[in-house]
C-alpha cells in the first residue's frame, strides 16, 4: 500500500495492516490507532518517506520474526515527524553476519546518506519490549531527533545514534537488558533511568571509539551539512557529547567505553556523570 501527497488529514486510522505500507511526501497528516503486522522478508511495516510532520500515534507494530523493519523514516526532505504512545515488540529476526540486506532493526531514523540532515524526529511514550533482532533498537542515522519518555524492557538490542549527530536520548526508563550506544557528535543523554540490568552485552551506556574524526556529512567544523551527501560507514568518534544525570538500579554495569579493532579514537570533551541509587555522583573511567 502507498499513501502520497496528502496534507493536513488522518491518513489511516483503526487499521489492521498486514502488508507494507509507505507514506511518500505528506504533511501534518496523523496515522492513529493501527496494528501493522506485516511479515513479509524483506519488507518494513511502515516507512515514512520524504514526510513532514506526520504524527504516529497510538499504534502497534509487532510479531516479526523475518528481515525488515518495522518502521523506518527516510529522505533528505523528513522534518518534525512524531512517534507517540506506540507499542513495538517481538521483532527477533536475527541479521546473518556480514551479509548485505540484513536489516531487522524495530526503529530506524535516516540512513548514512542523509547523516548530514536534521530530521527532528521526536519518539515519546512509547513501549518497546522483547525485541531480539538487530543489535540497535532505535537506529539514528540523521541529526536533531528527540527520544524521550519511552519505556524500554527487556530487549537484546540498543537505542544507537550511529550516524550523524546533535540527537538527545533524554528521561526514558530502562528495565532489564538494552541501553543506549553512542557515536558522533553533539548528543546528550541525560536523565535515564536503567533498572536489573545484568547483561555484559546490553549495557546501560556504551561510548565507542570510532575511525572517522568526523561523520562524512558533516563540515570541517563538525556541523551537519543539511543536505543529501554520501552513503558511509564510518564510526565517527564521539566529541562534545553530554552524558550526565542518568540513574542505576540493580544494574551490573553503568557507562561503559567501548575500543574495538581498527578503531583508534577515543571520546573527546565528554561531560559524563553517574548517578548512582544511592544519589552519588561519579565520574567513570574512559
Amino acid at each position: 500500500m502507498e499513501i502520497r501527497n496528502k496534507f493536513n488529514e488522518t491518513i489511516l486510522e483503526n487499521k489492521q495492516l498486514n502488508e507494507e505500507v509507505k507514506i511518500k511526501d505528506c504533511k501534518d497528516c496523523i496515522i492513529k490507532n493501527c496494528d501493522f503486522t506485516n511479515n513479509m522478508s524483506g519488507q518494513a511495516q511502515l516507512i515514512l518517506s520524504n514526510c513532514k510532520r506526520v504524527t504516529v500515534t497510538g499504534c502497534k507494530f509487532h510479531d516479526k520474526n523475518t528481515k525488515g523493519l518495522f518502521m523506518k523514516i527516510e529522505g533528505a526532505a523528513s522534518d518534525g515527524n512524531i512517534v507517540e504512545r506506540c507499542e513495538f515488540f517481538n521483532h527477533t529476526y536475527k541479521p546473518v553476519p556480514g551479509k548485505k540486506g540484513e536489516n531487522a532493526e524495530p526503529m530506524r531514523i535516516g540512513n548514512s546518506d542523509v547523516s548530514g540532515c536534521n530530521f527532528n524526529t521526536t519518539v515519546r511514550k512509547c513501549h518497546f519490549h522483547d525485541n531480539k533482532a538487530d543489535v540497535e533498537l532505535i537506529s539514528i542515522k540523521s541529526c536533531g531527533n528527540v527520544i524521550e519518555d519511552n519505556k524500554v524492557e527487556d530487549n537484546e538490542c540498543m537505542i544507537t545514534v550511529r550516524h550523524g549527530g546533535f540527537n538527545k536520548i533524554i528521561n526514558n526508563q530502562f528495565k532489564g537488558h538494552g541501553g543506549i550506544r553512542v557515536l558522533g557528535a553533539g548528543n546528550e543523554v541525560t536523565g535515564n533511568t536503567f533498572k536489573d540490568n545484568d547483561s555484559k552485552k546490553w549495557v546501560p551506556i556504551a561510548i565507542e571509539f570510532g575511525n572517522a574524526e568526523r561523520d562524512p556529512n558533516f563540515t570541517s567544523d563538525n556541523k551537519p551539512k543539511g543536505n543529501k551527501g554520501t552513503s558511509h560507514a564510518m564510526y565517527a568518534r564521539v566529541i562534545d557529547n553530554v552524558i550526565a544525570d542518568n540513574k542505576f538500579e540493580n544494574c551490573k554495569a553503568k557507562t561503559e567505553t567501548r575500543k574495538k579493532k581498527d578503531r583508534k579514537l577515543s571520546p573527546l570533551n565528554i561531560i559524563s556523570q553517574i548517578v548512582g541509587s544511592g544519589g552519588s555522583v561519579v565520574t567513570p573511567s574512559t
